[in-house]
């Protein structure tokens, strides 16, 4: 008899919790939350929340506009993407090309790339671009193109480095013997801003001009809680979210350092972004996360759900790094670089991620990662 009430308690109570589970779903894909201010809140309280979706703004204007993105006149200037074939990168490709620059996208796949460049010529039909292949993930990948556009030779005024992967589900490592979130994320990125610094330069060095390095990061920045200064610390851990937050946080301390060793007079401006959770296809490897089972197929489906109707697009989300790489004359202006923007267009400045605010930080891993390039065969 105790155990028949026990269980019978029990049930209630789990249908209790299933209705308000439900009751909550539904009030927020009916956008409830949004009604009542309580998304403007939450990023008012914990910053990485701020620009997270387009009910985190509400009323607040956007520190830049789609248009002042189309007063810009690009002629004439050359940019670079990584991961071009899709969602941001392919949506600031669109862009730079609408307002006149000649676009190089530069994609692990040939045929994606060919593909993205076919339908940017078909929505823009007079687009100026070219398609590079492109595996941040490999250094010898990496220095093929670096040296191949060196030997070009012609200036750089934007590169976007913007190619990422989310978390894998096993542990993964590149060509080169590195933590595959790392490297693809960031030690790929900061191989090739070296190996193409002399093509900034030339255009930083035009009369009147500058050159402008975007590096797409995330929000997820605020959950890390170490970086690694060593090999040990790069490849010896566990798989997990932690590794998406590592590699994400190495982006924005890779632009206050090099901002630093550039100098306050140089015309390369270098800043990160988080774009907001925007719906692009990071979120269909979902289940690496939650897994396939009962609750991992119930998160999935309602993220899917919320991709549609509470995400930023992937044009909108691609508007603050399109800023940082576009606004030449605003960036000029303001000395905008070694900063950390969110959604849309604001300057996080007082608002970091806590291990950005460590400057010995900053130096050890970038030299970290200068001594870890150097010491693959890779790129001699």
């Amino acid at each position: 008899q105790p155990e028949a009430t026990m269980l019978g308690a029990c049930c209630r109570i789990i249908t209790v919790l299933v209705t308000l589970s439900a009751i909550g779903v539904g009030m927020l894909i009916a956008g409830v939350p949004t009604q009542l201010g309580l998304w403007r809140f939450i990023a008012s309280k914990h910053d990485n929340y701020v620009g997270m979706a387009p009910a985190f703004m509400g009323d607040t204007p956007w520190g830049f506009t789609w248009e002042e993105l189309q007063s810009i006149d690009l002629s004439g200037e050359r940019a670079l993407i990584t991961g071009a074939n899709s969602g941001l990168g392919y949506a600031s490709a669109l862009h730079l090309a609408r307002q006149g620059a000649h676009v190089l996208l530069a994609c692990r796949s040939g045929p994606r790339c060919e593909d993205a460049a076919g339908k940017i010529r078909t929505n823009f039909s007079s687009a100026s671009i070219e398609t590079v292949t492109l595996d941040t993930g490999s250094l010898r990948s990496v220095r093929a193109l670096g040296e191949a556009l060196v030997a070009r030779g012609e200036p750089l005024d934007m590169l976007m480095l913007n190619a990422g992967r989310g978390v894998p589900a096993a542990l993964e490592y590149s060509p080169d013997g590195h933590e595959i979130l790392m490297a693809v994320n960031a030690i790929g990125h900061h191989y090739l801003f070296r190996l193409v610094r002399p093509l900034l330069e030339a255009a930083a060095a035009k009369p009147g001009g500058s050159a402008r390095v975007v590096l797409t990061s995330s929000a997820a920045a605020y959950g890390a809680e170490s970086m690694p200064t060593s090999v040990e610390e790069l490849n010896e851990v566990e798989v997990g979210m932690h590794l998406y937050s590592r590699s994400k946080m190495a982006q924005v301390l890779f632009a206050q350092e090099i901002a630093a060793r550039l100098g306050s007079d140089s015309r390369i401006f270098v800043n990160a972004a988080h774009p907001g959770a925007v719906d692009t296809s990071i979120w269909d490897k979902l289940s690496n996360l939650v897994g396939t089972g009962t609750f991992g197929r119930t998160i999935i489906a309602l993220v899917d759900r919320l991709r549609v109707q509470s995400m930023w697009t992937a044009e909108d989300g691609a508007i603050t790094q399109l800023f940082l790489a576009m606004a030449k004359d605003r960036i000029s202006r303001d000395s905008i670089t070694g900063r950390y923007y969110h959604p849309q267009a604001v300057d996080m400045a007082g608002k970091m991620p806590k291990l950005a605010n460590d400057v010995v930080l900053q130096k050890r891993f970038f030299d970290f990662t200068d001594d870890i390039i150097d010491a693959s065969p890779a790129t001699h």
